[in-house]
């Protein structure tokens, strides 16, 4: 099978997966770090996000990553219909640091925890390492981030591990209820990154870092559809003459690779269509 990728308007990407899955990936609206050392500041642009212990040799560094979620909900819904979707794997992607150029971000091996954030009314702002702005508004700082915890709930989606070099993490995450409910409604996910041991000094490429979107923070969500019919090889829920039309053209025999367009009349897997997915068509045929 020929996977065809195409642009969502929410700047992600889908592509077809077998076996009744479809996965997305999608890039931050928002994300910044804040310093608890310089708690009115903001560093909304910068090309990197960390992740420290108040320990640290520069103190205690959290970041939030804001992604939307509503051009997934609108493609699983348009793949398999409305409130027919189940999530069934959230993937967080980091691209560590392992040398940052920066000498206000500490570095350490140690663990971090990803968590979800139900208040999602902040902004990054502007501002970076060698810049920093005052923080306005709802321009993240690290004096608003107590002020979103404490008007929302937090859930636990995880503890990780960074690695200390220049690496891509990835970070399967919970599926939680509030997470899951999030994207089922396509709204806003917030995820706050903090500390879980003394160690910890993570740095990781932003969605502002210039460079290569190729290496920007992304969210890969997967959900698959109804399960489907064995043998249903025209999608009407069931498996008849119509069907059998279309199986009857892929069959070729023992070993022999089902053509392109025929991976669905392979009941058994094998990569063939033989006399055993004959038998299981059978199985599944009921005339209607």
């Amino acid at each position: 099978m020929t996977a065809v990728y195409f642009s969502l308007a929410m700047g992600g990407l889908v592509w077809p997966t077998r076996g009744g899955a479809e996965t997305i990936e999608l890039f931050p609206t928002d994300d910044g770090f804040v310093r608890q050392n310089f708690a009115t500041l903001c560093y909304g642009t910068a090309g990197a996000l960390s992740v420290a212990d108040a320990s640290q040799h520069t103190g205690r560094f959290d970041t939030a990553i804001r992604f939307d979620t509503s051009a997934a909900a609108d493609q699983f819904g348009a793949l398999f219909g409305p409130g027919e979707w189940t999530l069934t794997s959230a993937v967080l992607h980091l691209r560590e640091v392992g040398a940052p150029m920066n000498p206000v971000f500490s570095q350490g091996i140690g663990l971090f925890e990803v968590r979800w954030l139900s208040n999602d009314d902040w902004v990054e702002g502007t501002g970076f390492p060698f810049g920093p702005t005052i923080g306005m508004g709802n321009q993240l700082t690290w004096n608003l981030l107590p002020m979103l915890i404490a008007t929302g709930i937090q859930t636990w989606l995880g503890t990780y591990s960074n690695a200390g070099l220049t690496m891509v993490h990835l970070l399967e995450l919970a599926l939680e209820p509030d997470l899951v409910a999030d994207v089922d409604s396509g709204s806003p996910v917030t995820l706050h990154l903090l500390a879980a041991s003394p160690t910890i000094g993570f740095v990781f490429n932003s969605g502002d870092y210039e460079a290569s979107t190729a290496v920007h923070p992304r969210l890969v969500l997967t959900a698959t559809g109804p399960m489907a019919v064995p043998g249903d090889l025209d999608g009407d829920a069931d498996v008849d003459l119509t069907d059998y039309a279309q199986f009857a053209g892929c069959l070729g025999g023992p070993n022999v690779p089902a053509a392109v367009d025929c991976d669905a009349a392979d009941l058994d897997g094998d990569t063939d269509v033989d006399l055993f997915d004959v038998g299981e068509f059978a199985n599944q045929f009921t005339s209607a």
